[in-house]
């Protein structure tokens, strides 16, 4: 019997598992899981290349202050780009994605086994632990504060009615938004567990209006603010209308790709330049810290003026190279190589792992 507070049925999810706007599962799909979901595929392989070049130098650094180019006050041109496009943009995506992920897997999880909070807070507690491993490699890692935060406050909240992780992440959302970092992830991880139990990426599916209607409010409410942050784009992370107008971009970007993946040639397109890097996000996530250290052990990178622009270089030269390893590692098996371990002891069995 499908439990009250997980209404996303299996049925729901292989609806929404296309490839492009044809709704057909990707090959390959193993027996007893829900199919992938490759709208989501590409949102998370968005996030992890737009994340990266705002990363690098904190990861460079290992956690110490490293010297930077001295602050003026002055906006220089990689400024706009790191203002505008990636930092404050790409964090909340991720969070909202992992709350989304966090409610999909308890649906999907609910099909096989009597007990999916159990399976599901064991899969939280490999994640911690990878988490605080990665944590002494790269001090300001993340992995587990959402680790943590899936455990006391989203398998908490799968107990109650549906209304109450929206009416909870609008919230908090709302009032995290100026302050960003940790105070802003609460909330995104709820909303993206109810737009899960309030299944609205199948609303946005089959009414295009209301779809083209929510992005041109996000659109035209990100516009808005962005046009504020311009004045104070020098300060970065810590101005706070572009903490605003990050979080207000983020849901323009996501519906917006959504809306793309309407049209078949282009869902095409974004799944064949994205997914790729989505499938594997553990993996590649993991892996980028672990390349970028190497580099910046090669060059000394703690001892040398960081400019921002160092960062773009790193992740052009990281980032192909993960998405041609992801493709053809795909073509032979279901899952990452960490994906794989994680699903594996998240159910502590062997999963098959070649197609």
């Amino acid at each position: 019997m499908q439990h009250p507070s997980t209404p996303v049925t299996d049925h729901q999810n292989r609806r929404h598992a296309t490839v492009s706007s044809a709704g057909h599962p990707p090959a390959g799909t193993p027996s007893g899981s829900a199919p992938r979901i490759a709208s989501l595929d590409v949102l998370r392989g968005i996030a992890l290349a737009g994340i990266l070049p705002v990363n690098v130098q904190a990861i460079a650094s290992w956690g110490y202050d490293a010297p930077v180019r001295p602050f003026t006050g002055e906006a220089a041109p990689i400024d706009f780009v790191t203002g505008l496009v990636f930092e404050g943009r790409m964090m909340p995506l991720f969070a909202i994605l992992f709350g989304i992920g966090f409610a999909l897997f308890l649906a999907s999880a609910g099909s096989r086994t009597a007990r999916p909070r159990v399976v599901l807070a064991r899969r939280l507690g490999f994640l911690a632990v990878v988490g605080v491993l990665h944590h002494l490699i790269y001090p300001g890692e993340v992995l587990a504060f959402y680790a943590v935060a899936g455990l006391v406050i989203l398998l908490p909240a799968s107990f109650l009615p549906r209304w109450v992780p929206l009416v909870a992440g609008v919230a908090l959302t709302a009032a995290g938004a100026p302050f960003g970092g940790p105070m802003l992830l609460p909330g995104l991880f709820l909303l993206g567990a109810a737009i899960v139990r309030y299944d609205a990426l199948g609303t946005l599916e089959r009414r295009p209006m209301v779809h083209v209607t929510a992005f041109t409010i996000a659109a035209v409410a990100a516009a808005g603010v962005t046009m504020l942050q311009l004045d104070e784009i020098a300060l970065g992370s810590f101005s706070k209308p572009g903490r605003i107008a990050g979080v207000l971009t983020m849901f323009a970007l996501a519906l917006g790709v959504l809306l793309l993946m309407r049209s078949r040639p282009l869902a095409r397109a974004l799944t064949a330049v994205f997914a790729p890097l989505g499938r594997m996000a553990f993996t590649n996530y993991l892996t980028a810290t672990l390349l970028v250290v190497a580099l910046a052990l090669a060059i000394n990178a703690p001892e040398m003026t960081w400019l921002p622009e160092y960062g773009y270089l790193v992740a052009l030269a990281i980032i192909p190279v993960q998405w041609a390893w992801s493709v053809l590692w795909l073509k032979h098996f279901r899952y990452g190589p960490l994906e794989w371990v994680w699903r594996t002891v998240t159910w502590w069995a062997p999963q098959p792992l070649r197609k």
